[in-house]
């Protein structure tokens, strides 16, 4: 069974499209969608979630929360999940967002996106 990726796209659907594209090809089941509800993730249980955050984060705040949500639920809070941005990691921790890994749009390709969740699934599968 192929590991579930949820990742939660912003405006930008080229952008995303590519790194679901680059997620397929390191063998991951990916569900692309620009809103989810709290219910729907606790539900579908994804394997993890993968949030691009690109345009204003005051625009955002709802996938922010959501993620806040995620991780004070016994249910959800151990998906692991990653932020992939063009905000500083400060402004986000500003704002009180913890994730297991913030990373700047400009210094990861698509590929080595995907081979760094595949490491941390492997780490979380062992």
């Amino acid at each position: 069974m192929k590991p579930k990726i949820l990742l939660l796209e912003d405006e930008d659907k080229l952008l995303a499209q590519t790194y679901e594209e680059a997620l397929r090809f390191q063998g991951f089941e990916v569900e692309r969608a620009e809103r989810k509800s709290f219910e729907e993730i606790k539900k579908e249980n994804p394997d993890f979630i993968l949030l691009i955050l690109l345009d204003p984060y005051w625009t955002k705040m709802d996938k922010i929360e959501l993620l806040k949500a995620l991780k004070k639920d016994p249910e959800t809070k151990e998906i692991p999940n990653f932020i992939l941005s063009n905000y500083k990691q400060e402004e986000l921790k500003e704002i009180g967002l913890k994730t297991d890994k913030f990373l700047t749009i400009t210094d990861f390709r698509a590929t080595e996106l995907a081979k760094i969740i595949k490491e941390k699934l492997q780490e979380k599968f062992k």
